[in-house]
């Protein structure tokens, strides 16, 4: 092996260092933005569940509140006809 070919073998192994060191930081940049996907995709689903359930919530209460003013207003129309 002569000196060029030594050098050009040094300069291929030094490429491929470089090419192998940016695969590792784009494995490592694509392990962290799949974390956020994950993290975000979580966070969506909580928003949904924390929706869902203050709706129904809402849902369940203007129910209640419906009921009760039926009842109220029927109980205050038939006030003057119950005797005690």
């Amino acid at each position: 092996m002569g000196r060029n070919d030594e050098a050009e073998c040094y300069y291929i192994a030094d490429n491929l260092m470089e090419e192998k060191a940016r695969c590792m930081t784009l494995q490592a940049e694509m392990t962290n933005f799949q974390q956020i996907a994950q993290e975000a995709k979580q966070e969506v689903e909580y928003q949904k569940k924390t929706f869902n359930a203050q709706h129904d919530d809402k849902d369940q209460s203007d129910n209640s509140l419906s009921t009760s003013s039926l009842v109220s207003k029927r109980d205050i129309r038939r006030a003057p006809f119950d005797v005690d």
